[in-house]
């Protein structure tokens, strides 16, 4: 045993060769666990740096062990009555006498006050568990801290989940001076250079090397066998061969345990830990793209071979071994999610049927299903619920349609799926995608059926809505040609109400009310209640276009009556139109509040289209009121909205007179470049600074000056992180404390700042110029 670095404690720690990147709010938390806990594991996904960060916090705690700290390697133990004797050797104790190792142990470590680092248990966990569970009971002055896939069982033992380096997204523009704020590619940077003398990050690189991080989910070995390739490759060239990862990424420490040296040996150690069932659920799972919950993995992955009724456990041992990560999203919804490089390891493995392409069929069935149930819940109470977990499926969603173009015979299914999601598409902000894939299946799915008609008119709903009636026309010609053919008169009246929308866009606002009438007649003939009360909403804005601001105003009030709590989406597109028509009628007070209800709703649903038209009108009522700034301001909130959904508003011809004579009376109330300062600003508002700014919620009425407010340390680091629009789940994996601590900090900011909701302390940080960002 010897001293190391001169703290003068007996130890056997290795003596680290290369920098230490990033970890330090992990270093904290686990340092802290140990002072409450005599059993802290650190569990994670292979090559997520559980060992290096193991050797970081025993070195740091080394003073407070003063008969030493130990690390155990038990990596190269494959029989478990090996683990006693391997933590024998390595603290010294001779095997002379006739006791056994577990014996020799416990006498040993009677008395002492030290920290045994055991690494690697997942192999021979049941050993260790039993091991350590013994040591712990015999010595009060014992600390443990262990690594493992999983956590070891002991009563008492605190289990510290190890994640990936940060990264940006790997579709986001990052600058060379941004990537410092990103552990995974300063791990890069600096490993690269090592390699290739002279290697720095530049404007030229910086993205490439941000999307290679992201690619390799931040995961350190992954990244360091990146690095080595930079010997022969470029960062561009490294990311085309990525998709041979397992190829591409070997030649590693050669120091190091041999599974170490390639990514393909590490991932394979993980994979033989696993029982036969776990194994072929793991292949199973691959068929996911981004998270996904039990259910859809009981729905997809389940046959005779796997029970439905066995998913539930092996997924819960999926997650013990780290191999699935469990993700927390609010109001109990727990998803999980394989890394992309333990995902497509998953790939390649056989999932136990015949069809390679079985797995993906049963992926787009499942979401088949899923997207159509979708389609009646938007327009129902569970709108919210449905909004929300859509978006996080839209990976999959994408995923399938994807499979229904590529395999023959399946585009059917994919139109029927784009069908389903036509109003997904426009209330996410994603009409060009949607778009997108409309024209690619409506080219392959050319079959005469209801299916195609409803993508006709659903394709040709979104062009309008983007003015793009060039596109739109034929689409309708189509529909109308197959609904005759079809003998489909609800199909007629869909195409009919499209032709409505566009001549209100261009204009022409008797030949909308002609046609929108007539739509209206014959969804009452079918007693079709959700087409009645969305055609209602419509013919409100041709009324108010022509003139009629009366029976707009009746109009948008039935509409409002009869769509009650089960239609929120179209109650608020028809309280937008009453905001209108009651500001019109000189009933100021009850369109703010109108327009205010469409915002605030409009953002609680994630309905960024909503937001825009809400604001927009907001910003017309100012100008018309006298306040020339604020009505600037939303008018480049307006204007950044609908340019990142890709909705033009203020193209329609019935929109564009209000859009005109507001933008007129500011320009005219404002000195020269007083408009462009206060436009912009409104530009570089977020969401929640809309949302403040609709309310009102930056006067000093509504939140006190800063001079008055003294936030804490911690409270300051989460208001920051509150501001970057963190919800409290997130705020307490970035900080590592718990959610229900979070949620106490932000009702004690509000609280501080006089504000009474988390817009108001993103405004209010923003206002005070503290750090965007903890």
């Amino acid at each position: 045993m010897t001293a190391v670095e001169g703290v003068g404690v007996a130890s056997a720690l290795p003596v680290e060769t290369t920098t230490f990147i990033g970890r330090g709010p992990e270093e904290d938390a686990i340092c802290a666990l140990l002072g409450s806990s005599r059993l802290v594991t650190l569990t994670g996904v292979g090559g997520v740096g559980k060992t290096r960060l193991a050797l970081r916090v025993s070195k740091r705690l080394q003073p407070r062990f003063p008969d030493g700290v130990f690390l155990v390697d038990l990596s190269t133990v494959r029989e478990s009555d090996l683990v006693a004797p391997t933590l024998a050797m390595t603290l010294g104790i001779g095997d002379e006498s006739a006791q056994t190792p577990l014996a020799r142990l416990i006498s040993h470590v009677d008395s002492r006050h030290m920290l045994l680092v055991l690494d690697n248990c997942e192999h021979v966990l049941e050993s260790c568990l039993r091991l350590v569970d013994a040591l712990l009971r015999a010595s009060a002055g014992l600390h443990v801290l262990a690594t493992s896939r999983q956590s070891l069982g002991v009563a008492g033992e605190q289990s510290f989940v190890v994640t990936p380096l940060s990264f940006p997204g790997p579709d986001g523009e990052v600058s060379a001076e941004d990537c410092a704020e990103y552990d995974a590619i300063r791990l890069f940077v600096e490993r690269a250079a090592a390699s290739v003398a002279g290697f720095r990050l530049t404007t030229a690189n910086a993205r490439q090397a941000a999307a290679l991080c992201a690619q390799l989910d931040g995961l350190p070995l992954a990244i360091e066998l990146a690095a080595v390739r930079m010997r022969a490759l470029s960062v561009d060239q490294i990311l085309a061969r990525l998709d041979e990862r397992y190829r591409l990424l070997t030649g590693g420490n050669r120091a190091a345990h041999p599974r170490q040296h390639t990514l393909r040996a590490l991932v394979d150690w993980s994979f033989e830990l696993c029982s036969p069932e776990e194994r072929l659920l793991w292949a199973r799972l691959g068929v996911f793209v981004g998270s996904f919950d039990l259910d859809a993995a009981e729905h997809v992955c389940a046959d005779p071979a796997l029970p439905r009724g066995t998913i539930l456990d092996l997924v819960t041992a999926l997650v013990d071994k780290s191999i699935i990560t469990r993700e927390e999203h609010g109001a109990g919804s727990i998803r999980y999610r394989l890394l992309e490089t333990i995902r497509e390891y998953g790939l390649l493995q056989p999932t136990g049927w015949p069809d390679g392409a079985d797995a993906r069929r049963r992926h787009r069935d499942y979401y088949l299903l899923l997207a159509e149930r979708g389609e009646t819940e938007w327009l129902s109470s569970r709108e919210a619920q449905w909004n929300d977990h859509a978006r996080r499926e839209q990976p999959n969603f994408r995923a399938a349609l994807e499979f229904c173009l590529a395999v023959p015979g399946e585009a059917e299914a994919g139109l029927a799926m784009a069908g389903a999601l036509w109003l997904h598409w426009r209330t996410v902000g994603l009409l060009t995608e949607g778009r997108r894939w409309f024209d690619r299946l409506l080219a392959v799915a050319d079959q005469p059926t209801p299916t195609r008609a409803k993508a006709l008119w659903a394709n040709a709903w979104l062009a309008t809505l983007q003015g793009d009636q060039e596109s739109a026309e034929p689409l309708l010609a189509e529909c109308e040609e197959l609904a005759r053919l079809l003998d489909d008169e609800a199909v007629l009246d869909q195409a009919r109400e499209i032709h409505g929308l566009a001549s209100l866009f261009r204009g022409d606002n008797a030949d909308a009310v002609r046609l929108l009438e007539g739509a209206l007649a014959g969804h009452r003939r079918r007693a079709d209640h959700v087409a009645r009360l969305i055609t209602l909403h419509r013919l409100a804005q041709a009324a108010l276009a022509a003139g009629d601001t009366e029976r707009a105003r009746d109009l948008a009030t039935q509409c409002i009556s009869l769509s009650g709590p089960e239609a929120s989406w179209i109650a608020r597109q028809a309280k937008w139109i009453l905001g209108i028509a009651r500001w019109r009628l000189g009933d100021v007070a009850a369109a703010v509040e109108l327009e205010r209800e469409v915002v605030q709703g409009s953002w609680a649903h994630q309905d960024r289209v909503g937001m825009a038209v809400g604001t927009q009108v907001l910003a017309w009522i100012a100008g018309a009121s006298g306040h020339a700034v604020r009505a600037a301001r939303l008018l480049g909130a307006t204007d950044r909205i609908c340019r990142e959904v890709g909705a033009l508003f203020t193209a329609r011809a019935h929109l564009v007179g209000f859009q005109t004579e507001c933008e007129e009376r500011v320009r005219a109330a404002l000195p020269p470049g007083r408009f462009a300062a206060s436009f912009a600003a409104g530009v570089a508002l977020s969401d929640a600074d809309v949302i403040a700014e609709v309310m009102d919620e930056t006067s000093p009425a509504r939140t006190r000056a800063v001079s008055d407010v003294t936030l804490t340390p911690r409270e300051q680091q989460i208001a920051e992180l509150v501001a970057e629009g963190l919800t409290n789940p997130e705020i307490a994996k970035v900080l590592l404390i718990s959610a229900r601590t979070a949620e106490t900090h932000v009702q004690h900011i509000l609280a501080k700042i006089g504000g009474r909701s988390r817009a108001q302390i993103a405004v209010w940080v923003v206002e005070h110029g503290l750090r965007a960002g903890a």
